[in-house]
C-alpha cells in the first residue's frame, strides 16, 4: 500500500510540473490522470474524516 501512495504523489507531482512548465496547459491524458488523483485524495480524506475507536 505504501508503494501505490508513493506513485500517487509522484505522479500528482509530475502532472503539475508539465502542467507548469507548458504554462497551464495539460494534454487530455494528463487531466484525466489528474481527476484520478483528486478522486483517489477525496477517498483517502472520507477514510482519515471517518469516526473510529482508538487502537493501539
Amino acid at each position: 500500500m505504501r508503494f501505490d501512495l508513493v506513485l500517487l504523489d509522484s505522479d500528482t507531482a509530475a502532472r503539475v510540473s508539465i502542467w507548469i512548465k507548458s504554462g497551464g496547459e495539460l494534454e487530455a491524458r494528463g487531466r484525466s490522470g489528474l481527476l484520478r488523483c483528486i478522486h483517489l485524495h477525496d477517498m483517502a480524506r472520507l477514510a482519515a474524516d471517518s469516526p473510529q475507536e482508538a487502537t493501539e
